[in-house]
């Protein structure tokens, strides 16, 4: 059996088979000639490899009953450098898995496209480019699902979350974005959609035009034709109204900017909770409902905190 950094991460994790496990103690356990033809390590690779076996044998004790039960021989010096080269692989594997987590489904509704989610964790941003050349930029706290291929005639998308959307114009095969509470259909066009659980569902369109509606059919007004520098928002009680105008700002999160134009501290803690996956909890009930206006260019939290506090005097 091949020893990857998959199966190594997996092992660390407790979640290899008996012979998986097996496998992965055979090669640690192993000295090969080449390993003794190695000079000998550094101090700090002692030091890293020391670490790294510490890990193993954490995950190891955490797992269950009938797999803690294998105890593997700790690893001799020479071998670290194995173990380091592996670890290194799997590190890169972990950080850029962190950064965009993809999955894919079995199959999808239709039963014939494979159905791909793209989650972005709270603190992340996340970019892609889907089947068909339209570009997506994902904010924080967000998931988009999309088949591995559109079916002919249609492009249909699923949003929680965030994104914005530079569509490849295709007049006959409509691109669609579905939310739990709304449809945004397009032909070509770049726009901004918001469909957090937590917050209204928000269209800004900022080229060509967008139509933007609800599932339910028996809505009246059906849906409403948004042009560009406009928006349209979902109202709680059904329905949707327009925006007049994109609110400055308000797109500068894919630039990493951190925009609040006379928001709220109860709103701007949600946003904060997403934009640096952090929990923000307000002691005090009257600093809700004070408000801010000013930029941030992508700088740490505690710039953030500070320049609130000093505004805000908590």
């Amino acid at each position: 059996m091949e020893i990857t950094p998959e199966l190594l991460q997996k092992y660390h994790q407790g979640l290899c088979s008996p012979q998986e496990r097996e496998a992965v103690v055979d090669w640690l356990n192993e000295t090969d000639s080449s390993a003794l033809d190695t000079p000998a390590p550094t101090t700090e690779e002692q030091h890293v490899g020391e670490r790294i076996w510490q890990r193993i044998r954490v995950g190891q004790e955490s797992a269950e009953p009938d797999t803690a039960a294998i105890s593997p021989t700790r690893p001799n010096i020479r071998q670290y450098r194995r173990l380091l080269s592996v670890a290194a692989a799997i590190l890169a594997l972990l950080t850029i898995g962190t950064l965009l987590l993809v999955r894919q489904q079995d199959k999808n509704t239709t039963g014939i496209q494979p159905i791909k989610t793209v989650e972005i964790p709270n603190g992340k941003k996340g970019r892609l480019t889907l089947p068909d050349g339209t570009s997506v930029h994902l904010n924080a706290g967000s998931t988009l699902r999309y088949p591995g291929q559109f079916a002919i005639g249609n492009r249909e998308v699923y949003l929680t979350g965030e994104a914005y959307f530079d569509v490849v114009a295709d007049p006959s095969h409509p691109f669609r974005v579905i939310t739990d509470q709304t449809i945004t259909e397009v032909l070509g066009t770049a726009f901004n959609l918001t469909a957090y659980p937590d917050e209204p569902c928000i269209l800004l369109v900022e080229h060509g035009t967008v139509s933007f509606g609800t599932p339910d059919k028996g809505d009246k007004g059906g849906p409403l034709v948004v042009n560009a520098g406009q928006g349209a928002k979902y109202l709680p009680e059904g329905g949707i109204a327009r925006v007049n105008g994109i609110p400055a700002g308000r797109l500068a999160w894919t630039t990493n900017k951190l925009v609040f134009n006379n928001h709220q501290l109860a709103e701007m803690a949600k946003r904060i909770q997403r934009w640096y996956g952090v929990s923000v909890d307000i002691q005090r009930e009257e600093l809700n409902t004070r408000t801010f206006t000013g930029t941030f260019d992508n700088v740490p939290l505690t710039v953030v905190m500070d320049d609130l506090a000093f505004v805000l005097q908590f």
